[in-house]
Parts: structure tokens; sequence; C-alpha cells
């Protein structure tokens, strides 16, 4: 037990049993839980060798049902030692605590306990906030802890006053210290004489007879006990005349019914000449211990730890609280209980040499440490479970070193099992079981490492599955699964098994090449890196185009890959993106092959990344700006995002129809970075839904102020686009409807446009919102009408509005008949299907004359891409301009 500061005694005087849940103390508990964030708070109260909870909050039972604690396996008997604040902030890297069992048994990571006084400043316990993730306290904290222990305190004083603690020595031995010594005992003491009566006796003694001092001195000992328990005694009573000590134990029922266990002992009291002329009685009444015996013996039958003492000198276990077979699940225990155990049959062989190490440690342990092990035995069903097994000094030698420890193993096999789990969860894929991005850059690293001595480059191949996306529109999430996990064995069959497949996204994989000794035999100036990997991709691609049976069904996939040849001292994360860009190669020039990462890609790579940190820079900033000027911007500007109009006409009565919101994007030193640069970087990097957002809301909010400014053109709509990945993404339809609901648009005032490639490969749910949308009045136009080649059919069941006829049609007017034969083709299209058109790219009046009737009209000639502002004023410019017919001329010189 440890020691305390000299004086202090710390008791539960206040408290009836301290182990009883006390609602003040409680609540106070709950406070600090609150107030601190942390998962349990205690009010602990510390008598002699332990420490009880009159106040829990969190993690009911943390403590044990009786709310009690050996104080030795506490943190609070240091702040009890040291009379002050104890601040732990990562138990296991505390050497004052990290030996503690609580860091283990209970996960305690972090401790700030903060010391309740009592009358005189003496310590009588602690408040303690304890965490299970290690933190630093603050001094906010510590003071707030500070103040409720002081409560705690005021608590416990309101409640009666502490008992003083008994004098240690006797300095004058009269009758009168005498006398007041032995009444401050605990225990009844009394004296008899050789004729049976009383001389002396204590308060304890008379107290528990109800009598008084008087009523017992002189009296014969048979009046006091009573003829039947006098009886009993007489013997002891007898042998302590004759000379002998009497050692015994009674069952006493008090009036009440309760049995009371007394432990008695009578010591002879001799003259100088060495005769008995009578006898002291000690007393005790041990009902409290026997009872604690009880429930210990109850707690050890139930407990599922196994608790023993260990023989040092020959490995027994000479005592045990229950049996290591039976809880191993064997029908018959082969050594005997009570005789000197030896459990080494039932251990693993591997541990045998770890435990007679950590017994032959355990001489030298001082008391309190204690020493942990971790061991495997051998269970009925033939496998091993790990146990832990602690151990602790119990008893020492005549020259102080340990003989005998004190052992407790808890069976721990399920949680080293999750353990291990969660260590291979946290660097492999759940569906494939390949490693994942972390355990791929590891090895990656490896790999770079044993470069130098291997003399030559690591391959990675970074493959993307081309398809994929249909597999799971037609055959759903268990196809989709099914083709990743068959793709995965796949790889994995064509590798060597020094080699590396990751998958490191929804459908991507990674494969790292070991670097091999350059063969002598190589010609020089013969890539035998590349050419092996290429290879290996060739290999991949191969099998990963057979078809995948899945619910009955054939599904297809192939394979798009980028290859880079990593060198040592390369980053490994820079390694992965120029194999990526490699890989985004291949799908740009037609999917399903493989293209290596050269200078070209690396100067992309960068581009991409420099476009990347300017637009994830500007989408934080929470307004659109206006159009910004070059001229006006410092050297050290921030990358700015805004919104600019492009007019739309009605070119049958040059009136304005609406505009369309286009996105801009500026770097810090001025420089216009293309929609066509920024917007596939937004895709790729998932950044494209903030950005739609971003558009969608600022169109709608600048539509509702164009639409309150100026009531007669409340008819005015907008034009948003939509990208193939925010028109495939769940949230599409909450966005457009909050968007509506935020700025009070009409649904019909706005129109999102996707472009005719996305249509024709959206998925069935894709459809669905798109469908959703149009019914609650959303327009939806085809963007680039005529490039994706959609059958009339087909664009006759999308649920469109109008279509939007491409640029490169319009170029061609008017030199090119088969270019002014489609556009009317399309606007007579459009008519048939009482949908509307728009003709975008008009730059020539000569392209205006040469555009149908019916249509509306959008280009350079009739307005350039504006400020919110400058096409506010052109709204109000226009409401005042009679329709007319058309007239080759621009009807706007913005």
């Amino acid at each position: 037990m440890p020691d305390r500061p000299r004086g202090e005694h710390p008791s539960t005087f206040v408290l009836t049993d301290p182990t009883e849940p006390d609602p003040a103390f409680d609540r106070i508990a709950r406070v600090v839980q609150r107030q601190l964030g942390v998962p349990v708070a205690l009010v602990s109260i510390v008598e002699q060798d332990r420490q009880a909870f009159p106040g829990l909050a969190g993690l009911g039972g943390w403590a044990g049902e009786a709310r009690q604690t050996p104080l030795s396996h506490s943190f609070c008997q240091h702040v009890v030692r040291r009379r002050g604040p104890l601040l732990v902030r990562d138990a296991r890297r505390d050497p004052l605590v990290s030996a503690n069992a609580a860091v283990d048994d209970l996960g305690v990571a972090a401790y700030l306990g903060i010391p309740i006084t009592g009358p005189g400043d003496v310590v009588l316990g602690s408040l303690c906030a304890i965490d299970t993730v290690p933190r630093d306290w603050s001094e906010a904290e510590v003071v707030a802890m500070e103040d409720l222990a002081a409560m705690c305190s005021v608590e416990l004083s309101s409640r009666g006053p502490a008992p003083t603690t008994p004098p240690r020595t006797v300095r004058r031995r009269d009758h009168q210290q005498l006398r007041a010594m032995v009444d401050s005992l605990p225990a009844m003491v009394g004296y008899w004489d050789r004729d049976l009566r009383n001389v002396v006796a204590n308060q304890a003694y008379v107290g528990w007879f109800g009598r008084t001092p008087a009523e017992i001195a002189g009296s014969h000992i048979r009046d006091l006990l009573g003829e039947e328990m006098f009886r009993l005694h007489e013997p002891h009573m007898r042998g302590a005349l004759a000379g002998e000590r009497q050692d015994f134990s009674r069952k006493v029922a008090e009036p009440g019914g309760r049995q009371r266990h007394l432990q008695a002992t009578y010591v002879p009291d001799r003259d100088v000449a060495g005769e008995v002329v009578g006898f002291f009685v000690h007393v005790f009444d041990v009902s409290e211990l026997t009872e604690a015996l009880h429930f210990q013996d109850a707690v050890l039958a139930a407990s599922p730890d196994l608790i023993y003492v260990i023989d040092l000198a020959s490995g027994k276990i000479t005592w045990v609280s229950g049996s290591l077979a039976e809880n191993l699940g064997y029908a018959h225990d082969p050594v005997q209980q009570g005789s000197a155990q030896d459990y080494a049959a039932y251990l693993h062989p591997d541990d045998l040499d770890a435990i007679a190490e950590a017994n032959a440690a355990a001489r030298a342990l001082a008391d309190g440490e204690t020493i942990r092990l971790r061991l495997r035995a051998r269970h009925a069903d033939g496998s091993y479970r790990w146990l832990l097994r602690r151990t602790t000094p119990f008893e020492r030698d005549a020259d102080g070193q340990v003989s005998k420890v004190l052992g407790v193993t808890r069976d721990v096999h399920e949680s080293v099992e999750l353990t291990e789990r969660l260590e291979a969860a946290a660097v492999h894929d759940d569906l494939t079981g390949l490693p994942n991005r972390r355990l791929l850059t590891d090895r990656l690293v490896l790999a770079l490492s044993r470069q130098a001595h291997s003399g030559r480059a690591v391959p990675v191949l970074y493959c993307d599955l081309d398809g994929f996306k249909r597999v799971n529109d037609t055959g759903g999430h268990r196809a989709g699964d099914s083709v990743l996990r068959t793709t995965a064995r796949r790889i994995r069959s064509l590798l060597r098994p020094e080699d590396t497949v990751a998958r490191v996204g929804g459908d991507e994989f990674v494969v790292v090449l070991e670097p091999t000794l350059r063969d002598p035999a190589t010609p020089t100036g013969t890539d035998t890196d590349l050419i092996a990997a290429q290879e290996v991709a060739a290999r991949i691609g191969r099998l990963v185009a057979e078809p995948v049976e899945a619910d009955h069904r054939e599904h297809f996939v192939t394979v798009s890959v980028g290859i880079a040849l990593a060198q040592a001292g390369e980053n490994p994360e820079q390694v992965l993106r120029n194999a990526d860009a490699a890989m985004y190669q291949a799908k740009a020039h037609g999917k399903a092959r493989t293209e290596v990462f050269d200078r070209a890609l690396r100067d992309d790579a960068l581009d991409r990344a420099h476009v990347e940190s300017v637009l994830r820079s500007a989408l934080r900033v929470t307004a659109a700006l206006a159009t910004p000027h070059a001229a006006d911007i410092p050297a050290s500007a921030e990358p700015t995002f805004w919104v600019e109009y492009q007019p739309v006409y009605d070119l049958d009565t040059h009136t304005l129809a609406g505009a369309e919101a286009l996105a801009r994007l500026m770097d810090g030193s001025g420089r216009i970075i293309p929609p066509d640069q920024f917007i596939p970087v937004a895709e790729e990097t998932g950044l494209i839904g903030r950005l739609g957002r971003r558009v969608l809301d600022t169109a709608c909010r600048d539509l509702a102020s164009w639409h309150a400014a100026l009531p007669a053109r409340s008819d005015l709509r907008i034009a948003v686009n939509v990208s193939a990945r925010q028109a495939a993404h769940e949230d599409l339809l909450s966005d457009v409807e909050s968007a509506l609901a935020r700025h009070e648009v009409p649904p019909g005032c706005l129109t999102l446009e996707l472009t005719e490639s996305v249509l024709l490969e959206a998925g069935r749910s894709t459809m669905a919102t798109l469908t959703s949308l149009r019914s609650r009045g959303v327009r939806i136009s085809i963007d680039d009408f005529g490039t994706g080649y959609a059958s009339l059919r087909y664009l006759a069941q999308l649920p469109v509005t109008g279509v939007k006829v491409d640029r490169s049609f319009i170029a061609g007017i008017p030199q090119d008949p088969m270019s002014v034969s489609i556009v009317r083709a399309v606007r007579g299209l459009a008519r048939d299907l009482e949908i509307e058109c728009v003709v975008e790219g008009i730059e020539t009046a000569l392209q205006l004359a040469a555009v149908p009737d019916g249509v509306l009209g959008q280009g350079y000639l009739l307005g350039r891409p504006m400020p919110a502002a400058d096409l506010h004023e052109l709204i109000a410019a226009c409401a005042g301009r009679p329709g007319s017919r058309r007239a080759a001329r621009p009807l706007s010189n913005r």
C-alpha cells in the first residue's frame, strides 16, 4: 500500500457507506463530465487501503458494482500523497502511472485529480476526470475542477465532523491517560481477576452490552454474559487462568436478529512472581471483515480472471482462485486444488521461455510494480487462446527479494483478435482484401529504398476500369462488387509474390513491381524496366477484359493503365500522381490502352495541381465577385472565382430571353484560367459539386434580384451548366430545390444544360433525378446537340425542354451548305417535338442572317459574357425597347 503523509488518515467519517451512490456527489460528477467533456468523472473517498466512489458519472459500472477499488490500483493515491492536483496527459507515457492496471484494464489514458480536503486540510480523497484518449488539460479546466472539489469539501463538512486520529504513542502512563487510551480503542477491551470479576472495561466493551461502566465494575462475568454465553466461554476463561492464551471466534445474534462475527483473545496476566492473577480480554467485531471475505470469495468465484500465487523458486502455483483447465474448456483438471500446481503443460511451448524470464525479473520488482505478459494456452478444442498475465510482488524472503508473486490472468483472445482485425482493416480494403493506399505507400517506400541496390527503376501501374459505372447502373452494386473482387483476383494472379496490387479508389488499382537485379546479358540501352511494365499491363488488360458473371449475367469492363517508372529518392505520392496522370492520358486517348508518364505529362500534372490549388482557394470565398480587372490586381491577390452571364435573345422579336451563367476563375497573379482547364480538374478532384452549387446559387440570387428590380421582366430565365459528375450525384435534386426556394425563383425560370454525351450515358438514377426536376417545372436542355449522335427515338424519350445546337455547326455558316442544313434540321426537329431550340456561337452578321426563324440565339455578336451588374443594365435597356423583326446587326454592343 502506498505511503500517506504523516497525520493523514482519510476516512468516510461523514458518509454511512461511501460505496453507495450519493445523489449530491453523483450530481457533482455529472457536472464534471459535462463541463470537461470526459466519459468518466468520479468523487473518490480514500479510507485505509481502498478508495470508494460515492459519486460516479459515465460508463456505468466502470469501477465495479461495489463502487470501490484497492487504493494501490488507483491514480488517487498520488493525489493524496502530493496533497495537490495531478494532471496526466498520456498515461502510457507518464512514468508515475504507466504501470497502473487501470491503463490496460479500464482504458484510462488521461487523468485530472484534485484533492478533496476536510478540517485541518486533511486530504480525504479526490475529484477525478478521466478520458480514454490522451489530452491536454487546460488551466480553465483545472480551475473549474478546483471549484467543484471545494464544493465536495463543503458537502462533506455539512454532514458532520471527522473523528480525531488516535495518538501513536503514550507519553505518560498514569491512570487517566491509560483509561483515555483504552476507551479510544475500537476493540472491546476488559480485565477480569481470578474471581472472574471485572476490573476494567472500555467504552466499546460496555457499549456492546448496553451497560454503564458503573454497572459492570466489580460484577461477575456471568452476570454480563448470561448463563448460556458464560457456559460457552468458561473453558476459555479457565484456560487463560491456567496460563494459556486463548484465541477463538463466536457468532452472536444481536437483538434485531442480525448475526455478528466476533474474534476474541484472552491473555493471561501474571504478577512479579509469575502467578496468573487475571486475564485481559480483547474482542474484535469482524462482521464486516467476514462479510467482505465472503464477498471476496463470491467475487473470485464469479470473476472471469484467474488469480493465483506463484512460488518463484519452484515455479509452482501454490494458490489459485479457480481452475485454469476449466477456463480452457477441459471437463477434468488433472492438477488438484490446494497442491503445488504446474500448468506448464497447458501453455504454448514458445511462451515458456518468456514466462521464465518474467518470473526471474519479478524477484527485483518493487512493491506496486507489475509485469505484464501476453501468452497462449491450449484450449480443449485444440486451439490456442491468448491470455494476459499480470504479476506483482506478494511475499518476500529474509533478504527482501520477492519470493512469491500474485498473478492475475485474463482471457483476452477476442480482444487480441479484434485488434489484429482492426490493424488489418486499417491497411486493407474490406471488399477485395487487397492493401489500401496506406499500405501501398509503405510498400512503395520500401521498394524505392531497395531500388539503389537493384539498379532498376520501380514500375508503378495505375489501373482504372472502363465501363464500371455501366455495370453498377445495369446490374446494381452487387454486380459492381463482383466485378471488383474478380478484377482484384485476376490482377493478383498475374504478379509475383513480392509484387503489390492495391485498391486505392472505387474502381482504381495500383500495381508496384518489385525491382530485380539487372541481367548482365541485357543489351545496353534496352529499357527492360519499361518493357516489363508494359508486358504486365498488357496481360492485365487481356485478363480484365474477360467477362465477369454475376447474377446469371455477363458484365464486361476494360482497363486503362498509366505507367510511371520511379527512381530512388522520389516522393511516393508524386510517383502515384505521375502514374495517375498517365492513366488519364490513356482515358483521353480512347480507353482500354496503356500510356507512359513523360515530361509533357509531368508539366501537365503540375499545371493541373496549380489549377486545383487555385480552385480550392477561390471556392473558400463565400461571395461571388464582379469581374475583376487584371490591372487592378495586386501581386499578393488571392485566387478569385466569380460568375458572368452571356445574353440569350429571341431572334424573331429581338427581345432578351435570358442568359447563361458561366463560371470564371483567376489565379493570384491575375491570370484567367479558362473553363476547359478548371472544369475537368474540378471533376477529377471532386470539387465539381461545390463549384456547381456555387454557380447555381449565384445565378438564382442574381436572377431574383433582376426580377425584383424589373417586375415587367419576371419571365427572364437563367441557364446553368451541369457536369456529368453533378448529374450523377444524388444531391442534385435537393441542391436545385434549395437554391430555388432560398431565392424564391420560379422553377420555370431555371434551365439546366447537360451535354448530349452525359444524357446518353446517364444511368437510371440520373434519369430519375432529371425526370423529377422536370416534373417540378425546371427546364432541361441538351447542350452541344449534334456531337453525341443521339437517335431521334431516344431524344423523344428524354425529359428535355430544349436543345442547343453545337457551335461547330454555326462556324461553317454560311459557306458550308451542310452546316446550314443541319441547323435547319435541328430547328425542325425541335418544332416537331415542341421543345425550344437555341443556336450558340453566332459571331458574324452573315451567320445571324443564315439562322432559321423560331430559334433563340447566343454568341459574341449578340453579347459577350458580362458581370451581373452589366447584364442588369442591359435588361433595363431592353425592357423599354419594342420588339421587331430581325435585322442583320448585333442586338447588344456589350
